[in-house]
């Protein structure tokens, strides 16, 4: 896990952990970094919506179902990165 994100795009590398429950379910640990970044503490609701930023299909974390108004930004965030 690299718990230090790169100041200018934001972006933490996790290793997703097997439940061990028999479920095949995964867990996703969360740097503490990024849990306070959020605002988020232990029993928040997360949802993991996918998206796409240019041809790049993105997981994005969020605190709602639905995240439509921030896809755009999204995508021209990772536009302007590819350029």
């Amino acid at each position: 896990m690299n718990p230090t994100p790169n100041p200018e795009d934001k972006r933490w590398i996790v290793t997703c952990q097997d439940a061990a429950d028999g479920t095949g379910d995964l867990i996703v640990p969360l740097p503490a970094d990024l849990l306070k970044e959020m605002g988020l503490v232990e029993g928040d609701t997360l949802y993991i919506v996918e998206a796409y930023a240019g041809t790049h299909k993105s997981l994005v974390l969020s605190k709602t179902e639905t995240i439509p108004d921030r896809i755009g930004t999204l995508v021209e965030y990772f536009n302007s990165k590819e350029g």
